[in-house]
């Protein structure tokens, strides 16, 4: 039997640097903000970061900013259920 392989979580860096990015366009008011797809790294998300990607974006939207969501490979053409 092969021993566990330990590995680095990404998701604290990624939602930190999402929401930079979100905030960034929050302040200098873009005419559109493009998500280029692969929102998520595979097809099968739990919902709570589901919900918790898709709120950010949310808010930004319901701000005034267009936001157009592009599905990658990953979601298989598809973005998973929420909100």
């Amino acid at each position: 039997m092969k021993p566990r392989v330990r590995r680095r979580r990404h998701g604290p860096d990624f939602f930190d640097n999402y929401q930079r990015v979100l905030d960034h366009a929050a302040r200098t008011r873009p005419d559109l903000v493009v998500h280029g797809g692969d929102f998520f790294a595979h097809g099968r998300v739990p919902r709570p970061i589901v919900d918790r990607a898709y709120t950010a974006l949310a808010a930004l939207a319901q701000s005034g900013v267009p936001v157009f969501v592009v599905p990658g490979n990953h979601e298989r053409s598809r973005l998973p259920y929420s909100l």
